[in-house]
């Protein structure tokens, strides 16, 4: 079991200018972020015959809080949980299943947020635009990964399949106003679904006398991408940003230098080979640092 505390503050600061109806703003901090996390995780494993079972939790409580003249991100709470239980089947030397399931749920509170000027609009008076609107959202998914690792011979063939989930974050739902930092105008779409991504990777390794050789296709299916999409609209002078969903398929091959050699490696492999790195660039700065302090 594992229970952790983080505190992120950020601030940021510019010369005063007005922009568009926005009056010179009274000092330097154009925004402020500040955001306190708590997590909670836990984790058993069990031997089950020939069954490795692993299952586990963990929840997640976010507060996030703004500040300065410049707005882009709206106050907001987040909260998290997530449970799964996973199984790896050895069925002799030649032949492994693999599988998982798990349940994730969780909410987005946002908070109301209007301009500290007034906006002029038309047939009305000049009033303080709502750049965000108060909004509570609950989401919740089962995802799932199955896999496949078989031996013939000189040929290690592998196969795995999944689902994977994503909540939309507080920017994508509730934003609305001008990103100076860019100069352009973003809204946020409080009706969006939690992306949905569907992933597959197949490989075929081959090794014999000192010699492998690889392939490694991946595909990743989203059915609703989120992304912030331009459109031909234009407001307070500046093209208008929509947040929406988007079908999107991307397809990769990860193929990588290996100790000067060209490889195509699996997810797994290229992040045992990042591991083995920064395990490599700790020992070697150690060994500089014992060195230096002989």
């Amino acid at each position: 079991a594992c229970l952790g505390w983080q505190a992120n503050s950020r601030r940021e600061r510019s010369e005063p200018v007005s922009h568009g109806y926005m009056p010179k703003p009274p000092g330097t901090l154009e925004r402020s972020f500040d955001k306190h996390t708590l997590t909670a995780t836990a984790t058993v494993r069990q031997q089950v015959g020939m069954c490795a079972v692993r299952a586990g939790a963990a929840i997640e409580r976010q507060v996030n809080r703004r500040g300065g003249w410049g707005f882009i991100l709206p106050d907001f709470e987040q909260l998290g949980f997530g449970a799964f239980v996973a199984g790896r089947l050895v069925l002799g030397s030649d032949l492994i299943l693999s599988a998982g399931v798990r349940f994730d749920c969780g909410s987005v509170g946002i908070h109301s947020y209007r301009d500290w000027h007034k906006t002029p609009v038309d047939g009305a008076d000049s009033v303080f635009m709502e750049r965000s609107a108060g909004l509570n959202r609950w989401f919740s998914a089962v995802t799932w990964s199955v896999g496949v690792n078989r031996r013939l011979g000189r040929l290690v063939l592998k196969a795995n399949a999944g689902k994977g989930f994503r909540m939309p974050i507080a920017k994508e739902l509730g934003t609305d106003g001008v990103n100076y930092s860019i100069f352009r105008y973003e809204r946020g779409n409080a009706s969006l679904a939690p992306e949905v991504s569907y992933q597959a990777d197949a490989g075929v390794v081959y090794a014999h006398r000192g010699v492998e050789a690889s392939l490694t296709p991946y595909v990743n299916y989203f059915p609703n991408y989120i992304c912030l999409n331009p459109t031909p609209e234009y407001l307070e002078g500046l093209q208008l940003y929509r947040y929406t969903q988007l079908q999107d398929t991307v397809g990769v091959i990860m193929l990588a230098i290996d100790h000067k050699v060209p490889k195509v490696l699996t997810l797994k492999q290229m992040i045992q080979k990042y591991v083995e790195f920064q395990d490599e660039v700790v020992r070697r700065r150690t060994q500089y640092d014992l060195k230096k302090a002989r």
